[in-house]
């Protein structure tokens, strides 16, 4: 269900009477007049915060599949080094031909004793 700017402000009223109105007599009354706008205001903040924690959730699987294709990169690009490394290829030629610099190719070379 959707809520009107005009339900919305029939709430806001709501809560306006309750918190500012002393007399209980005046403040019955109005609150009587504007009784079932407080569950609008209940379902308006529901309706929120279920589109925020979607939202969240959406980004937070956009920026985990991100971060996996990032590592899954590295990973698959650290595992050609250490194999180039050991077909007998030199660092510095790696490095040179994968435009890697060569503190990572021997980063690798090290990582892994060869």
């Amino acid at each position: 269900m959707t809520i009107s700017q005009k339900d919305l402000a029939l709430g806001i009223m709501w809560l306006t009477t309750d918190k500012f109105v002393e007399n209980p007599l005046e403040r019955n009354i109005l609150q009587d007049m504007l009784g079932g706008r407080m569950s609008l205001i209940h379902e308006y903040g529901e309706n929120k915060y279920q589109i925020g924690k979607d939202e969240g959730i959406e980004k937070g699987k956009k920026e985990g599949i991100e971060k996996g294709k990032k590592e899954g990169i590295k990973e698959e690009n650290e595992r050609i080094v250490t194999n180039l490394l050991k077909s007998g290829n030199e660092a510095e030629v790696i490095a040179k031909q994968a435009d890697i610099p060569l503190e990572k190719v021997l980063k690798i070379k090290n990582k892994n004793n060869l």
